[in-house]
């Protein structure tokens, strides 16, 4: 029993070691490509930034609590209505999202970014994260 513990043990350490090499090998990615990746829990309205993400806003990761309604803050005002029909349409027809959106950020104002997005859904057909 005890070697049976050690061994699965040793499988646990071993699976870590891989995802955590694993993720940093996705943020230096992420980095040298200047690309952010984030996930948006529709139910509880929880955006998650990753580092690159809040970089390439400009913003500190303390900034600001972040859902849906404070990504549309960032979005410039003459793009925050079709924004928000670009993100209604894509959950409303279980599609993807591929658009720029000229957002404001920090003390630059216009510039675009290229959001794209995939929308998973629960199985009673209800939309659960972005």
């Amino acid at each position: 029993m005890a070697s049976y513990r050690q061994q699965l043990e040793q499988v646990v350490d071993n699976r870590t070691l891989e995802l955590t090499a694993s993720e940093k090998r996705m943020a230096r990615a992420q980095r040298i490509a200047n690309w952010g990746s984030w996930e948006w829990d529709i139910k509880k309205n929880i955006l998650l930034w990753t580092t690159d993400e809040y970089t390439i806003f400009g913003l500190s990761r303390d900034t600001l609590p972040l859902s849906y309604e404070s990504f549309l803050d960032l979005v410039s005002p003459a793009d925050k209505k079709l924004a928000a029909r670009t993100f209604n349409y894509a959950i409303s027809q279980k599609t993807t999202i591929n658009r720029n959106h000229r957002f404001f950020l920090g003390h630059i104002t216009g510039k675009f970014v290229n959001v794209q997005a995939e929308i998973s859904y629960g199985e009673d057909g209800l939309p659960l994260k972005m």
